[in-house]
């Protein structure tokens, strides 16, 4: 094939002699030692970009001085669910929600005057209007002559790090939350038991016996109070470290039997227990079946009224999972609170003036009920209270 000489002269043109392959001329071998190299050095280079730019996992997109787009990389189209064939010759606008199109506006104005826009976080719209978080750099482009003639933009599906980011606030919100709380909930119990301490240190032997049990009594029941506070954080911290114990039948009716007859030892109020007979064994973990009962008991019994009793059914639920049901005449959770009772450090402005509390035993119920695959609720009763049940899947001994 002729190729053309740098003077612009064409070999077959002014040396024919030169089309024998056995008499080339220096001209023809300088061309062979220098042009070709150069061409499969630039082709090489080419490939490995164009390489680098279909493997990227980053979406990159090159697009005119009008928006329009002239490539679209494998990125793109698993990014903004659109295929190079759809999207190469449109708009660019077409993946910006109406609410961001002012950005396309002002990113054209920088590029026109030679900036670059970097790290931009902003918001696209995939093919099926699905909306997703991304960080975009948009750099100019130039031709020979560096005359800009469009823009490169590389953007970046940024989900993972929002989530991150919100995961953290929520952390970092609720991680202030609880050092207020605990702070305010163990100073009284730690008053109490410092202070009555200290009194019977001091003037223990000259107290009369009333007062000296009286003091005692307190210190038992705060140090309780303390120690439950401390057994929920402990059981929380667990359950979101997901250090869940071994799944193993639990005698539901037996678990129900030891956590009643400790709270009756607690508190003068009437508890009843009815247990359906034949109950199934449930699967779960004992020690977190244990914690569930006596932190409902206890909600009972601290917001109930004095003297008024509480029930505790364990039933059948329809599918014949093990069920309890913790029944109560106290104040009642309001509908608007029913799901919120089992966030932690959430307390109703009701429940805040009526009692102390961190907010804590429900929400270590509902994540030590949901971790072994069971589900937790709160209903109204009819006449008053409320009626706090649970199940948990039956216990179903391993074929194998």
């Amino acid at each position: 094939m002729p190729r053309s000489k740098s003077n612009g002269a064409r070999i077959d043109d002014q040396h024919p002699e030169a089309q024998s392959p056995n008499v080339p001329t220096d001209e023809d071998l300088s061309d062979l030692i220098t042009d070709v190299p150069e061409l499969s050095e630039a082709e090489n280079a080419l490939a490995h970009l164009a390489a680098i730019v279909d493997s990227s996992d980053d979406a990159i997109v090159s697009k005119d001085l009008n928006g329009i787009i002239r490539t679209w990389n494998p990125g793109a189209e698993r990014l903004f669910g659109y295929t190079a064939e759809q999207a190469i010759g449109r708009s660019i606008r077409m993946i910006i929600p109406a609410e961001h199109q002012d950005e396309e506006d002002e990113v054209l104005r920088r590029i026109r005057s030679g900036q670059r826009v970097d790290h931009f976080e902003t918001m696209r719209q995939r093919s099926d209007g699905r909306l997703v978080p991304i960080s975009i750099t948009v750099s100019p482009v130039r031709d020979r002559s560096g005359r800009i003639v469009g823009a490169s933009k590389i953007a970046r599906d940024i989900t993972a790090k929002r989530e991150a980011e919100r995961v953290m606030q929520e952390s970092m919100a609720v991680k202030d939350q609880f050092l207020g709380l605990v702070s305010h909930e163990l100073r009284t119990p730690i008053s109490t038991i410092v202070g009555n301490g200290q009194l019977l240190l001091r003037r223990g032997d000259r107290l009369p016996e009333p007062a000296r049990q009286q003091a005692l009594t307190d210190i038992v029941s705060e140090g309780e109070r303390f120690q439950g506070i401390v057994e929920n954080l402990l059981a929380l911290t667990r359950l979101r470290a997901n250090a869940t114990s071994a799944l193993m039948p639990v005698d539901i009716g037996g678990v129900a039997e030891q956590v009643v007859e400790s709270m009756r030892r607690r508190t003068q109020r009437p508890i009843s227990l009815t247990l359906e007979d034949d109950l199934p064994a449930a699967s779960g973990d004992t020690t977190g079946v244990v914690i569930v009962l006596q932190n409902l008991l206890s909600n009972a019994d601290k917001y109930s009224p004095p003297g008024a009793p509480i029930e505790v059914v364990v039933t059948r639920d329809p599918a014949h999972r093990p069920e309890v049901h913790v029944l109560d005449r106290g104040m009642g959770v309001p509908f608007e609170d029913a799901a919120k009772v089992f966030e932690p450090f959430f307390r109703s402005e009701t429940t805040k003036l009526d009692a102390p509390g961190m907010g804590l035993g429900l929400a270590v119920c509902k994540q030590v009920i949901e971790a072994h695959g069971g589900s937790i609720h709160v209903t109204p009763r009819s006449g008053g209270g409320s009626d706090f049940n649970f199940s948990l899947p039956a216990f179903v001994q391993d074929a194998s």
